[in-house]
């Protein structure tokens, strides 16, 4: 995962984990390697950062497609949104 995180995402988080039914092999995943990509198990990722409001103008430039229609509102909404209304953790 570690390899993934720093080839993929822009500002590397102090803390990461992953979770979903994609993060271990699943029978019918191994049994389908022609599997596309989007039909393949989903990982999710937990990011711990220093600057929430840097991390997303910087992940939004380059992986905007990780983000629903709230991309468009900005770094500083979603920020604010994940401090306001979140788990609070």
């Amino acid at each position: 995962m570690e390899e993934l995180v720093r080839e993929k995402f822009p500002i590397q988080p102090n803390f990461a984990f992953a979770y979903g039914s994609g993060v271990f092999d699943q029978i019918e995943t191994k049994e389908n390697k022609s599997m596309s990509q989007k039909d393949r198990p989903m990982v999710d990722y937990i990011f711990a950062v220093d600057d929430p409001v840097a991390w997303h103008k910087a992940n939004l430039e380059t992986n905007g497609d990780h983000y629903s229609a709230i991309q468009y509102a900005g770094a500083d909404f979603i920020a604010n949104i994940q401090e306001n209304f979140g788990a609070s953790i």
